[in-house]
């Protein structure tokens, strides 16, 4: 946004520089180079100023715009950063210098008349900025099922529903040699994204359990939609796409705008187990206290199901169509 105001005000000054005397000096045209600056003029009702645009490195900002919007008068920087204004109304005026590529920079100056004024104003660089992605690898693993908890609906069995939280629970009993459970997987956002793409495939060599599911969310705030990005279940490759609509919803939800700062998010990945039918209803979802066991489990025969995660942040600027990363690897 401070590029754009940036941008913005020197059009507004390039419009003032437009209508100035020609005592006053113009910028030249695309073809005519910038006059030199003439000595500012006085009057026994009336000040001047004079003095250099430079930039952060002591050098001339040629083509920097001096101006008084007030009284409709400005003046274009010379090949050595000196300017003038001549004729100023004395009191307290109103002064802003622009360039493209710079901030823009404000000050009130004091003008007396019949006396010119030396003042040199120094711009600070704008980067460039540019739009670029950001993809992050990640291999995660879910041994051979999830258990069930309060958390988020997936169906119902008996008039009360199944809650699914994508943790797995057999990772003890699991043959010795398979790799360890990694079905939680962190992310961190190193700059504000605009948008997002989460995309995840698998192999599976299974008759049954081949569907896994994965969402992405806030670090810390499992299950809890406003600070939840969006949810695929499937088989692979399931991709969730987090436009800027969706990012600033979530920002406005949780109170952690991603859209403007750093984000610290992750994926649980969690067995489907809806497509085994396997079920062991309880009397209540809830898990109880830590060492009992479930009230209620859900199993989906998932063996070692090893998976890649790509998750991709574009900044400056939105996702382009059909991108994907998983051609890629």
């Amino acid at each position: 946004m401070r590029t754009a105001s940036v941008l913005l005000l020197a059009m507004v000054l390039f419009a003032v520089a437009g209508c100035v005397d020609e005592g006053v000096g113009q910028a030249g045209s695309a073809n005519q180079p910038i006059a030199p600056a003439k000595p500012a003029e006085v009057s026994d009702d009336a000040g001047g100023l004079q003095g250099f645009v430079l930039n952060e490195e002591a050098l001339p900002v040629e083509g920097a715009i001096v101006a008084i919007p007030a009284h409709n008068l400005s003046t274009t920087a010379d090949a050595s950063g000196r300017y003038s204004l001549s004729l100023i109304p004395p009191g307290k005026q109103n002064l802003f210098v622009s360039a493209l590529g710079y901030e823009s920079l404000g000050r009130s100056v004091d003008i007396v008349a019949g006396n010119v004024q030396e003042i040199t104003f120094q711009l600070v660089q704008v980067g460039v900025v540019e739009w670029f992605p950001d993809t992050k690898v990640e291999a995660g693993n879910i041994q051979c099922s999830v258990r069930a908890y309060p958390g988020v609906p997936t169906g119902g069995v008996g008039g009360l529903p199944m809650w699914v939280t994508g943790v797995a629970v057999c990772g003890a009993v699991s043959p010795p040699t398979s790799p360890p459970d990694r079905f939680l997987i962190n992310f961190n956002w190193k700059d504000a994204a605009q948008e997002v793409l989460l995309e995840m495939e698998w192999k599976s060599t299974q008759t049954l359990g081949k569907e896994l599911g994965v969402p992405l969310e806030h670090q810390g705030h499992p299950n809890d939609a406003k600070f939840t990005f969006g949810v695929a279940q499937g088989v692979s490759p399931l991709r969730i796409v987090v436009n800027e609509t969706k990012m600033k919803a979530v920002a406005e939800s949780s109170g952690i705008d991603c859209f403007e700062s750093k984000c610290k998010v992750y994926t649980r990945v969690f067995a489907e187990a809806n497509n085994t039918g396997i079920r062991l209803p309880g009397s209540s979802p809830d898990l109880g206290p830590l060492g009992k066991p479930p009230w209620r489990v859900d199993a989906a025969v998932v063996m070692d199901q090893k998976f890649m995660q790509y998750m991709t942040t574009f900044h400056n600027g939105p996702m382009p169509p059909q991108f994907t990363k998983l051609q890629d690897h």
